[in-house]
This record gives structure tokens, C-alpha cells and sequence, in this order.
């Protein structure tokens, strides 16, 4: 019966535990205590000391000096929590920086200028309001002249008609003011605030509304290159990934012989036909000027069409573009070809602006160093493959269905999938350095691979933008909280049983010394 009041009278004990750890851990989960936080967290601790006092005979004098001591001690948390939420100086201690925005953020944002203002309009449904306000939060730190407006669509119903009536949650409008209140420009989006998903977009909202658009990427035809007709082999998909970022894009020839002179950078996607003399002096005299080059070349297989002109602009940069294939054995788990070498990222600022998932390319020209020292000229690598790879000639393929190593070693080796070149070029009519992105292969950004194919599309995006020499406006890349396992190794394991028995030791002969001196001075 003893037992059975003693079970009964340690019910509020633990559901004080209870309660007090529930404030806690919502507390936490919130990023924010709130008053009913508080409140349940002071009733937990009243739950909590009323059992005390009910099991144990009340000593009123220790009693009192307990409530004393841990009214202080509330009071200091308080203290601590406040100054905490007040200070202006904050600290992510997260390994991936989840709670900063990043670099480029404050880049794009510091651009709005002092006398303009920007409005952000966002819909968000009740329940996430205190989380949209959290991440916003960063942005107005950031740029103090920006004012946020936060909206439920589902009550909000005459903002909603102003916007036309049909909302959804999370979508946005993002205006730029004058000085005076007149709007300069508008842009829209849509982002979501349960995943790590919508710094990157609206950055890139910022980004449209203070850009002026009067760049124009020129997309090279007539020469067989991929078109942009929405096909499946097209290049629909990362031509309007570019226009979003409030750059135009046109289809135009090299043979018509000029180069406009609003060009931000020219593509060539997978060219099937050679340049012609003419146009090999145009693009040359171009690239000499501080031009912009992004230049995707399919290994001839096929057509078996020969393409020197292309070769020799490629090579007046001390790199070589054989008409070979790059042969990845470990491909045929995934595809069974071994003509679809896996891209892994290098330290590249465009692999930077990525999350860096690696992707597959599928039939790729190698690019090799020709190992000419040009003082002007400056090659980074920005993709590779693994190191199982090697090359063998168009005309003489012996691995396709089956992989046949070569019979030299050597020749097994990490293969350069896509390289970046920049050249000094001081006074250019299109630059003070020429920029050029080379890959061995264009049909890894077709419509029909892009879903599937990893950052293929982010390393086409973040080119063209490293082209254009706007590193602050490369796409932001989602930030995730990665696991952090520690790799039990056979060091660390012996590391860990030493301890663990030098600890056991000085237990054991510490123990061992006190009770024998304590016989001792009995």
C-alpha cells in the first residue's frame, strides 16, 4: 500500500520531466521561445518541486533557500536569452553555414542603391509565418532599405485580387522603387520555406530586379549545333534558365561576319560542320578582344566530319581536342556503354556556385594539355573523370559494349572532361581578358537528359554566368544539414582502448591506495 502511494505521489514529478522537456524541445525546434513556452516550462518546475515537497518531509527553511536559488538562476537564463536575441553580432556554428546566407546574397543585395528601395511581397500560409519572418530577417540585415510584406492567401483575399486572384503559398513579387516612390521594375517567383531550397531562388530574384537586361547571350546556328525548338535534343531547358536571370538570348551566325556588340558571350552547342576560314578569323579576332566563349565538342562519330578549324582555335590556347572518346568502365553498372564518363567536380569557382553532383556525359572529346607555358593565358580544370578512364580514337574503338584496357598502364589515368580559359587581353572591345568554357560533350544538357543528370544543368548555368564575369550573381546552392559520422579507424579504435584502460587503471590503483591507507590508519 506504502509502495502504490509512493508510485502515486511521483505522477507530477514526471509529468513535470515531461512538460519541462516538451518546452524545451519545441523551444528549439522554433529557433525562438515564445510566452507559452515559458508557461509551461514554469508549470513543469512548479510540478516538479510540488513532488518533491510531497515525498520527502518538508524542511521549509532548505525549501525556501531552493526557490531562491532557482529563481536566480531563471532570472539569468532570461538575462543571457534576451542579450542573446538582442545582440546584433550572430554566430552559425552549423558545419554548412545553413542559418547565413551567403557570400553572393550580400554581394547582389549591397548593390541596391542607398537612395532606391525594394518590397517584397510574400504569400505564406499562417502556420509558417514565423519562419519566413526568421529567414527574411537575414535579408533585411543585409539591406536595411528593404521593406517585407507577408500575406495569407487564403485571408488576404483583397491583396490576393490585386495580384490577379490566383496565389499560391510561397509565391512572391519583388518590386524596385525610386526615390520618389515610383516602382522602376518588378519581378516574381515562388519559393518554399520547408526546405534548403529557397535562398538560391530568391537571390536570383534580387538578381533579376537589378539587372537591367541589356545583355544578349548569341546562340551559334547554321553550323548543326543544338537548336533551341524545344525538342527533346534541344537546349531549351538551360537557354530559360539563363533568360531568368534577366539575360536576353538570340539565335544568330557566324557567317553573317559581325559580332553585335551587346554580346555578353557566344555558345556553340555541339557544332556538326567546321567553321569556315572566314568565320575561324571572326571568332578568333573576337576571343582577342575579350570575348566570351562557350564551346561544347561532340567527338565526331557518326558523321566522322572533320573539324580543324575548331581544333586550331582550341589549340592556340596550349590545349587539344582529339577526335577520341573518353572510356569509363565503371559506367557500365549504370548505363552498360563505357562511353558515358562520370563528371567529378574540381575546385573551380563555377563547381563552387553548385551543390557539385557529379553527372554523366555521354560520348566526350578529352581535353589535353599541350603543356606550352603562355604567360597571358590561365587554365583551370573544372571537371574530371574518375581515374579508371582512357581515351581511344573515333576511327579505332575497341570498348563500347565491353571495356578492353589499353596496354599501357600509363595511359589509365583521370581524364579532363572541361577546362575554363582566361587571356589578358587589355583594351578589347569586349573585355579587358577573353574567357572560354570547353567540354567534350553537349548531349548531357539536352531537355531529355537535364531531370535526370545531376548539376548538369547548374554547371551550363553557372558557366555562362562565370563567362559574363558576374561571379555575384552565380546561382546560390542549396545548403542541407549533412550527417558528420566518425569513422572509427584501427588508430582510433586502439586510441580509444588505451584510454579507456588508462582510465580503468587509475581507477583500480587509486581505489586500490585509498582503502589501504584507510586500513592502515585504522
Amino acid at each position: 500500500m506504502q509502495t502504490r502511494s509512493l508510485w502515486i505521489r511521483a505522477v507530477p514529478l514526471f509529468l513535470g520531466f515531461v512538460g519541462l522537456a516538451m518546452a524545451v524541445g519545441l523551444g528549439a525546434l522554433n529557433g525562438a521561445f515564445m510566452t507559452w513556452h515559458f508557461a509551461m516550462g514554469l508549470l513543469s518546475l512548479a510540478s516538479i518541486a510540488g513532488s518533491l515537497l510531497w515525498l520527502r518531509e518538508v524542511r521549509w527553511r532548505d525549501w525556501a533557500a531552493s526557490c531562491v536559488y532557482t529563481v536566480f538562476f531563471l532570472l539569468a537564463l532570461a538575462l543571457a536569452y534576451l542579450v542573446s536575441a538582442n545582440r546584433p553580432q550572430r554566430f552559425d556554428l552549423t558545419r554548412d553555414g545553413i542559418h547565413t546566407l551567403g557570400a553572393q546574397t550580400s554581394s547582389i543585395l549591397r548593390r541596391i542603391p542607398a537612395e532606391q528601395s525594394a518590397r517584397l511581397e510574400l504569400f505564406v500560409a499562417q502556420k509558417d509565418r514565423f519562419a519566413a519572418q526568421k529567414f527574411l530577417a537575414n535579408y533585411q540585415r543585409l539591406a536595411p532599405q528593404l521593406s517585407i510584406d507577408l500575406y495569407d492567401p487564403k485571408r488576404d483575399l483583397d491583396v490576393v485580387s490585386q495580384f490577379g486572384g490566383n496565389i499560391r503559398e510561397g509565391q512572391f513579387f519583388l518590386s524596385l522603387f525610386d526615390a520618389d516612390g515610383t516602382m522602376k521594375r518588378r519581378t516574381d517567383g515562388e519559393i518554399s520555406l520547408s526546405n534548403g531550397l529557397r535562398e538560391h531562388v530568391l537571390t536570383n530574384a534580387f538578381a533579376r530586379l537589378l539587372t537591367d537586361g541589356k545583355e544578349t547571350i548569341y546562340w551559334s546556328s547554321g553550323l548543326g549545333e543544338k537548336r533551341l525548338d524545344k525538342t527533346d535534343d534541344s537546349l531549351t531547358k538551360v537557354a530559360e534558365a539563363i533568360a531568368a536571370g534577366a539575360v536576353n538570348i538570340q539565335e544568330f551566325r557566324l557567317m553573317e561576319g559581325r559580332i553585335p556588340a551587346d554580346t555578353a558571350a557566344i555558345v556553340i552547342a555541339g557544332p556538326r560542320r567546321d567553321l569556315s576560314d572566314f568565320d575561324f578569323e571572326l571568332l578568333k579576332n573576337y576571343l582577342d578582344e575579350g570575348g566570351k566563349l562557350f564551346l561544347m565538342l561532340d567527338p565526331m562519330f557518326e558523321e566522322r566530319v572533320p573539324l580543324p578549324n575548331f581544333e586550331k582555335l582550341v589549340t592556340g590556347y596550349g590545349l587539344d581536342m582529339p577526335n577520341e572518346m573518353i572510356i569509363d568502365p565503371l559506367a557500365m553498372s549504370a548505363t552498360r556503354v563505357t562511353t558515358t564518363p562520370q563528371a567529378i567536380w574540381a575546385k573551380h569557382p563555377i563547381a563552387l556556385a553548385t551543390s557539385r553532383v557529379p553527372f554523366l556525359l555521354d560520348r566526350a572529346r578529352p581535353i589535353v594539355s599541350q603543356g606550352k607555358a603562355d604567360p597571358n593565358v590561365k587554365l583551370e580544370g573544372i571537371l574530371v573523370s574518375n581515374e579508371q578512364c582512357w581515351t581511344e580514337p573515333v576511327d579505332s574503338m575497341k570498348s563500347f559494349r565491353r571495356a578492353i584496357p589499353p596496354d599501357d598502364v600509363e595511359k589509365v589515368t583521370n581524364q579532363i572532361l572541361s577546362v575554363s580559359v582566361t587571356k589578358q587581353t587589355p583594351g578589347g572591345r569586349w573585355g579587358q581578358r577573353a574567357k572560354i568554357v570547353l567540354i567534350g560533350d553537349s548531349d548531357a544538357f539536352t531537355d531529355r537528359q537535364l531531370a535526370t543528370n545531376g548539376d548538369a544543368g547548374a554547371f551550363f548555368l553557372q558557366s555562362v554566368n562565370w563567362l559574363r564575369e558576374r561571379e555575384d550573381l552565380l546561382q546560390i546552392p542549396p545548403r542541407f544539414v549533412t550527417a558528420t559520422p566518425i569513422a572509427l579507424t584501427t588508430t582510433t579504435a586502439w586510441t580509444l582502448l588505451g584510454t579507456f584502460l588508462l582510465i580503468g587503471l587509475l581507477i583500480t590503483v587509486g581505489g586500490s591506495g585509498f582503502a589501504i591507507a584507510r586500513r592502515r590508519m585504522k
